[in-house]
């Protein structure tokens, strides 16, 4: 796991964003039993960052369980980050513009939030290793969270699929972390995920759970994908 914060420290210069997000995840009872990054301060740090253009918003890879002793490695992918409140904004690097937060605002997770609900029945496991992170890494902020949102949706393929920089860094990113299953998040990520991974890595898709409800069955998106990501678990550990 050193290997990966090295690299993604040689390219996006973040200084103590890991201190900072693991004493902010340490203190939130929610998520913190089966998390131990080994990052430890003492202060309580800042936070609330304002994102503005031309900042790029990236979220730094965050996970539960001890890569020593679990059992599988589960690779959780999302499209890209979001221009979210600028109280997920651990740090910023002003020079660059780089604005860095958790996936899915983990630091914030409770009993409401639909990523708890959908992941909690996992990251609580101590056989597995959930590793959480994006596809697209850099999401560019615009003058409005509307019109950031709507360029990062309509240009995903383009940058994920048709630069080099990114493909080449995630496939970096998978050999480091080796896992057992790689999870892509919503059809956008998992379509991305099968065509560059599916010879070498096994893929499998999840219901995003922020995804609207189902109109049939009139089920959440994250009670769909807790169901889901239960049934994977189950699968490969049993397969070990």
């Amino acid at each position: 796991m050193k290997k990966i914060i090295e690299l993604y420290q040689s390219k996006y210069k973040f200084n103590s964003f890991y201190e900072k997000a693991s004493f902010k995840i340490l203190q939130n009872n929610n998520v913190n039993q089966n998390f131990d990054m080994g990052f430890i301060t003492s202060e309580n740090p800042e936070f609330n960052y304002k994102a503005k253009y031309p900042d790029s918003r990236v979220d730094l890879p965050i996970w539960f369980g001890n890569p020593d002793s679990a059992i599988i490695k589960v690779m959780f992918l999302g499209r890209e980050p979001s221009d979210s409140a600028d109280k997920n904004n651990i740090e910023k690097n002003e020079e660059m513009n780089y604005v860095f937060g958790t996936p899915f605002g983990i630091e914030f997770w409770n009993e409401k939030n639909k990523y708890f609900k959908a992941f909690k029945g996992i990251v609580f496991n101590k056989n597995v290793l959930s590793y959480f992170t994006d596809v697209v890494k850099i999401f560019e902020v615009s003058e409005t969270k509307k019109k950031s949102k709507f360029k990062a949706k309509v240009n995903f393929w383009k940058n994920a699929d048709g630069d080099t920089k990114n493909i080449g860094f995630l496939m970096s990113e998978v050999e480091m972390l080796n896992p057992d299953v790689i999870i892509g998040l919503g059809n956008d990520s998992y379509n991305f995920l099968n065509k560059h991974f599916s010879k070498t890595r096994k893929i499998e898709k999840v219901k995003h759970p922020a995804a609207r409800k189902d109109k049939k069955t009139n089920e959440n998106a994250w009670d769909v994908a807790s169901r889901e990501l239960i049934a994977i678990q189950n699968k490969y550990l049993l397969n070990k």
